[in-house]
């Protein structure tokens, strides 16, 4: 699994990690979806991704819903 160029990225609204800039220089790897003609986020921060990955799954041991954490 490597980043890829956003002219790759789904956009029929499937969850991936998107590569965001935001102010101070940061860059931060978020949850994200092409929706209703634009990139969303999950920290809501206006940005256009610079790149993307596909979603990982996150082990049943680390959901709080499974393992009654």
């Amino acid at each position: 699994m490597a980043w890829q160029h956003m002219n790759t990225a789904p956009t029929d609204g499937k969850h991936v990690i998107l590569a965001i800039r935001s102010g101070g220089g940061f860059v931060y790897a978020v949850q994200g979806a092409f929706m209703n003609g634009q990139w969303m986020n999950a920290l809501d921060v206006d940005s256009e991704p610079l790149c993307w990955m596909p979603n990982v799954r996150i082990p049943d041991e680390f959901l709080p819903w499974k393992n009654g954490a």
